[in-house]
């Protein structure tokens, strides 16, 4: 047991150069809800950890290797769906961080290689939804309140965008094209 927990720990930090606050954020809670589920095939891994009640995950991986997902999901109902394909990808998402936490969806997409995403929704009722296409894109989002709804497409390469929501405001961000950035913050 205590090797997958160590293989999770290196597949968490394998993802990211330094400690960020979203890597921070899922370890606390990949230890806090116990032991997650390593999966691993052909070079693509998967860690899971939940805890509650009523949670979905839907997770693929095709067409590629080193792809990587790390999820947990604290509270209850909470729902993710992620896909890649290609090569490389990385998605760290955590929703919830208490057993109030509830009803959280996420819809991650990614195609091509070396697209990131780290999410954190912390609240209740948040929607997220990422649609990554090309190469190094980068998508950090942070959705601490309650009834927030953020929508992103990265078509191109190497975007870049940060986004904060506090509030009830729907946020929208299209990136088509290369190396374009964005930072938005609503409360």
């Amino acid at each position: 047991m205590k090797r997958i927990v160590a293989t999770s720990a290196l597949l968490l930090s394998s993802y990211a150069a330094s400690a960020d606050p979203h890597t921070l954020l899922l370890q606390n809670l990949l230890e806090r809800t116990g032991l997650p589920a390593l999966l691993e095939a052909e070079g693509n891994a998967v860690a899971l950890a939940q805890s509650g009640q009523g949670h979905l995950a839907q997770l693929n991986q095709s067409e590629g290797t080193q792809n990587r997902i790390a999820l947990a999901q604290e509270g209850s109902v909470q729902t993710a769906q992620i896909s890649q394909q290609g090569d490389a990808n990385t998605v760290h998402l955590v929703q919830g961080m208490s057993p109030h936490s509830s009803q959280n969806h996420a819809t991650i997409s990614q195609s091509g290689s070396d697209n990131r995403v780290l999410a954190t929704q912390l609240g209740g009722n948040n929607v997220l939804s990422i649609d990554q296409h090309g190469t190094g894109n980068e998508a950090h989002i942070l959705q601490p309140g309650y009834g927030s709804d953020v929508q992103i497409i990265q078509n191109g390469s190497y975007n870049h965008t940060d986004v904060v929501s506090f509030g009830q405001t729907p946020i929208s961000i299209e990136q088509i094209g290369d190396h374009m950035q964005s930072w938005t913050m609503r409360f």
